[in-house]
């Protein structure tokens, strides 16, 4: 039982294309046009590990130095001190409701804008009430 597709048996489309690959791989410009295809594949193979190459050996000859200024690391030191890491809360300077650090419904609020708070006892002593869309 032949399915049809498009109004032609499927076993015709193959005979159809056995025929047209079979005759193109026998024309005269098959070969030649096969080889200046693989050359270009030779050449640009090349010319990519080139680069990696050379990208290599630049960064090779050019580390990457990290430079530690008196300056990054007051800063580095005031931020450890505010134990921003230790912080399980925050909530918008300008609004009534506190998230859970890990709750995605605060994240449209701003870096800038945030408050942070270390339990939530804190957090509505400052005035402010849990989220109702973040039930952890």
């Amino acid at each position: 039982m032949d399915t049809l597709l498009f109004g032609k048996s499927n076993m015709g489309i193959i005979e159809k294309s056995s025929k047209i690959i079979k005759r193109f791989s026998t024309h005269p410009v098959f070969f030649p046009l096969l080889f200046i295809l693989l050359l270009i594949s030779v050449a640009l193979s090349a010319f990519a590990m080139g680069i990696v190459y050379e990208r290599n050996a630049y960064l090779t000859a050019h580390p990457i130095e990290q430079v530690h200024t008196n300056e990054i690391i007051q800063l580095w030191e005031k931020e450890k001190e505010e134990d921003w890491f230790q912080k399980k809360f925050f909530a918008s300077k300008n609004g009534t409701v506190y998230y859970p650090v890990s709750c995605s419904a605060g994240k449209r609020i701003t870096e800038g804008n945030r408050v942070y708070f270390q339990d939530e006892a804190e957090a509505q002593a400052s005035g402010y009430r849990r989220s109702k869309l973040c039930n952890e």
